[in-house]
């Protein structure tokens, strides 16, 4: 039983079976679990995916700068750092964000503020265009092989990075910065380590307010308006314009943030 002859040997051969129909499921199951698995993981966006860097000391790195000389990062502890991955490609993201990158710099050099860019996947030659073209004047230079981007866990560009001055990451943002998310992290990061807020009184063109350490948690921002992440290209449509009230209370990640807007008048 179990056996068949085979014509012409007198030999007994195995009877073939089919595989149990439960291996059949277990393969489709497995199949389909991880098709609708990839298939979330591209309808994902990295602006959703908080980074496990936040509130941990910065990756040290030392950055050849495009107008010579070298920057590290140690060298500059106990100064608010803002480091900035862009690229020359990155349009219109990174040219949109660059002359707000200046005029932060410009506005808070003064106090203490280091702002650092590096180029990510970008030639030497475009990334000295896109600087010429923006004016930028505080230290950019290249990242070769993308060594500091991967020790900083990037994506694409652009992205920016808030350091205070013990030289841990308090805040990430994903995609383009606008000007008011801009000012509010420094001023916060100032005022969290002791720095004094803007002196401008609440009703002064370009008055800021500073948001006290309670104010915000240190987070992943994905401010509204962003865009996409490179190296998908943002929408020109995505991008919302300059301004206050409610564009800047939308552009604020955090509710606790949008509510102190609220309260200062912003």
């Amino acid at each position: 039983m179990g056996q068949e002859q085979v014509l012409g040997t007198g030999a007994a051969a195995p009877v073939r079976r089919s595989a149990p129909w439960w291996k059949w499921a277990l393969s489709v199951g497995l199949a389909a679990g991880l098709i609708a698995l990839l298939a979330f993981g591209f309808t994902r966006s990295p602006k959703d995916i908080p980074s496990p860097l936040v509130r941990q000391p910065a990756p040290d790195f030392t950055l050849a700068l495009l107008d010579g000389g070298h920057l590290t990062l140690g060298g500059l502890r106990g100064k608010v750092m803002v480091l900035n991955f862009w690229a020359s490609w990155c349009y219109p993201a990174c040219w949109n964000e660059a002359s707000r990158l200046q005029a932060a710099w410009e506005r808070f050099r003064e106090r203490g503020v280091v702002l650092v860019g590096i180029v990510y996947q970008d030639r030497e030659q475009g990334a000295r265009e896109f600087i010429r073209k923006h004016g930028k004047t505080y230290p950019n230079g290249m990242d070769p092989r993308s060594r500091i981007a991967i020790d900083y866990g990037v994506y694409g560009v652009p992205e920016t990075f808030f350091i205070d001055r013990e030289g841990r990451i308090a805040h990430k943002h994903v995609g383009e910065i606008g000007m008011e998310v801009l000012v509010a992290r420094i001023e916060e990061l100032l005022l969290a380590s002791g720095g004094t807020p803007a002196r401008t009184s609440p009703g002064a063109p370009g008055a800021r307010a500073s948001f006290p350490a309670s104010a915000a948690s240190s987070t992943t921002d994905a401010g509204a308006g962003s865009g996409f992440l490179f190296p998908v290209v943002a929408r020109v449509d995505d991008i919302e314009p300059e301004g206050r009230g409610e564009n800047l209370t939308r552009s604020l990640p955090d509710p606790r943030m949008r509510a102190t807007s609220r309260r200062l008048g912003w």
